[in-house]
């Protein structure tokens, strides 16, 4: 399958949206830009994984701790990842 960049652009661009979001551990802003992704797309294969992260983002804010600060903090979400996909 070929990708067609003007069929697909709607679905990259939310996608990059909540990635762009994510890189900057901003939960509130990759549940946004999920939320349309996930209507429009719900077969997306980064859904899964998108969610799991955001969920991540959002609990680290809650808890007032940095995300991601460490190697185990890595590890554990990646486990996380790989446990819900």
């Amino acid at each position: 399958m070929q990708l067609d960049i003007f069929e697909h652009s709607r679905e990259v661009m939310l996608r990059n949206d909540a990635v762009h979001a994510l890189e900057q551990r901003d939960a509130s802003a990759a549940l946004q830009a999920y939320q349309p992704l996930s209507r429009e797309y719900p077969a997306d294969a980064s859904l899964p994984a998108l969610r799991v992260l955001s969920g991540y983002i959002e609990q680290a804010e809650v808890d007032r701790h940095d995300v991601l600060r460490d190697h185990e903090a890595l590890r554990e979400a990646r486990q996380l990842l790989h446990e819900t996909s």
